[in-house]
């Protein structure tokens, strides 16, 4: 990663070249960012009502840390995915926001032999429960589960995303 510091008044203004905030793959020296790497590329999706349709891109950022999915609903919503993995809690982690003002912090692993993601976390005082299982390189189910706190389930929705470029 190439920085410039530049002093102008009293301010001091640090520009990082677009290529530091760029990254081709995931980080070579951290071998669990590989299964994230199903992600990268660009996505069409429905949910379970086919005439809800989404799109998203999907890139290495900060040096193939973390992978960053920008994604966009038919129905105008938008939002910002956030994945990688902490090696202090040997843990996935993903952090969502939407335009719906809605914010998630979420925890999981991944398991290779089935090839699915699962994340959980806390949306006010209920659980969510996501999974992502690639039945392909280029297609991968999703679901999301919501329970309250007595284990009652709030809400749950699944779709499908299909790759359209790598």
């Amino acid at each position: 990663m190439r920085a410039m510091v530049i002093l102008a008044s009293g301010w001091t203004i640090l520009c990082l070249h677009a290529h530091a905030l760029h990254a081709a793959g995931p980080a070579e020296d951290v071998p669990e960012l590989k299964p994230l790497d199903r992600f990268a590329g660009s996505w069409t999706g429905t949910v379970e009502d086919p005439e809800f349709t989404s799109k998203s891109e999907v890139t290495w950022i900060l040096g193939g840390k973390y992978l960053q999915q920008k994604y966009e609903f038919n129905d105008g919503s938008t939002g910002l995915i956030v994945r990688g993995y902490d090696a202090q809690s040997n843990d996935y982690v993903m952090t969502l926001f939407d335009s719906r003002g809605i914010s998630l912090l979420m925890r999981g692993f991944w398991d290779e032999p089935t090839k699915t993601l699962t994340m959980n976390g806390l949306l006010g005082d209920r659980s969510v429960i996501s999974k992502a299982v690639f039945v392909s390189d280029d297609q991968f189910d999703w679901s999301i589960r919501i329970e309250e706190r007595n284990g009652q389930l709030a809400g749950e929705n699944k779709g499908t995303n299909k790759r359209t470029a790598k």
